[in-house]
């Protein structure tokens, strides 16, 4: 197998500019940045369609009168090739680097995100400093603030394009993650330095980073690029879970008002035959069902069960949906739930739907990837408390682990993990001679 050489440019402009159309060549924009992804077997071919693809678009920016300057250009040559092709712009050579910015990622050439992982490490032992500053040497800031600071900022900071470079992660990446995760735990705690982390994440209740990152990564892959991915030996398959919704085609002024759904009037169903549409969820079990009414008399009943994750939002879609497609016509709806007869028979069907329709399937809603990756995730960590080698006095007191932390304040968290200002502790670190308490 040949392997792939891969070649990425940054162009920094102020415009939109359509995708170039070009056998192995990507071009992504976000905003005002660019990026050619351009991949071939050989280097000569590589050097080839980079300039080819460079000229094309200099063609553009020449047409729209815009200037790129090189000096903000960067290629990076992601190969083993120790030199590649060099490509110009303008007839300056674009300087080449190791690695590149893009979307708050860095890339590196050797993809292994170590430049990455740095860099977010220095962020936020800033970010770190800022809030043990905040918190002071009492630790006047509130627990919950300091745990609420880490979850809302310092954590999603470091979440950022997880997808891109977390799955799945070295064991290297691993131990990198739990040192930055490391500092905010002792300050959320207030523990001694020396107090193990998988304890600190015990205590402060907080799932360790490592596993954080590729739960996100997970989620992302398989919700929004719609890829298989596997996590704690169980395949997550896009197809068993809802695509994220696209953005209407229609501009809703366009719409008449007569067209428009109101609920200042409230309509009576019209002569002839009228649908009621309903969804019902009654603990786990969901069901969806219309009726087609004539007056008072029932001449069509439809009701569907549904599987214990699908919500009540999607057993009223389906609902409509259904009615619709069986639907010869267009008929008035009434408001719903509002004590007509039409609606109050649906109801009961759609209860009666969640015992007795038919099996339906339909996939299950975004959110559900969420709950069942919280859940592996809790597992994956209580199989890393068990058969841990550290913090094991706080096993003894904590066996189970949870997302809400203890209630313990420092002097009982230096109790119960043994790191405080105790004579055995003292003369572990030989700061005593002896460990009498006399």
């Amino acid at each position: 197998m040949k392997s792939k050489l891969h070649y990425i440019q940054i162009t920094y402009i102020v415009t939109t500019l359509s995708v170039i159309r070009q056998p192995n060549v990507h071009l992504q924009a976000f905003a005002d940045d660019f990026i050619f992804v351009i991949s071939e077997p050989t280097g000569a071919k590589l050097k080839a369609t980079a300039q080819a693809a460079l000229t094309k678009f200099q063609h553009w920016t020449d047409k729209h009168q815009l200037k790129v300057p090189t000096e903000k250009s960067t290629t990076i040559l992601i190969s083993r090739l120790v030199s590649g092709p060099r490509v110009k712009w303008n007839n300056q050579i674009i300087k080449r680097s190791t690695s590149l910015k893009y979307l708050g990622v860095i890339i590196d050439n050797k993809l292994n995100w170590a430049d990455h992982l740095i860099n977010m490490k220095t962020k936020l032992t800033h970010l770190h400093q800022k809030i043990t500053r905040i918190a002071g040497t009492n630790w006047g800031l509130n627990k919950d603030l300091r745990r609420r600071l880490y979850k809302t900022v310092a954590e999603r900071m470091i979440l950022h394009e997880a997808a891109a470079w977390a799955y799945p992660l070295s064991a290297r990446q691993s131990r990198l993650l739990n040192s930055i995760q490391r500092k905010f735990l002792l300050n959320i705690t207030g523990a001694y330095s020396t107090t193990p982390t998988a304890a600190l994440q015990v205590i402060g209740g907080i799932l360790p980073l490592h596993i954080k990152e590729e739960q996100e990564a997970v989620y992302v892959r398989t919700a929004r690029l719609r890829k298989t991915s596997n996590y704690n030996n169980i395949n997550f398959k896009p197809d068993n879970y809802e695509d994220g919704t696209t953005s209407t085609k229609f501009h809703p002024a366009i719409f008449q008002l007569e067209d428009r759904i109101s609920l200042k009037k409230q309509f009576l169903p019209v002569p002839g035959l009228n649908i009621f549409t309903d969804g019902s969820k009654i603990e786990d079990k969901s069901g969806s069902a219309f009726c087609v009414m004539e007056e008072d008399t029932t001449k069509y009943e439809w009701m569907a069960q549904l599987s214990p994750f699908n919500t009540i939002f999607q057993a009223e879609l389906l609902a409509i949906q259904e009615a619709c497609l069986w639907a010869s016509k267009t008929n008035q709806q009434i408001k719903a739930h509002v004590g007509h007869s039409g609606n109050e028979a649906v109801d009961v069907l759609a209860k009666k739907a969640t015992q007795e329709g038919i099996p339906t399937f339909i996939p299950a809603p975004r959110n559900h990837i969420k709950s069942l990756l919280q859940k592996e995730s809790i597992i994956r960590w209580q199989k890393e408390w068990d058969n841990g080698e550290t913090g094991r006095s706080v096993h003894n007191v904590l066996p189970k682990v949870k997302t809400t932390p203890t209630p313990w304040q420092r002097p009982e968290i230096m109790f119960v993990t043994g790191h405080g200002p105790f004579p055995a502790y003292l003369k572990r670190f030989n700061i005593r001679s002896s460990d009498s308490c006399g």
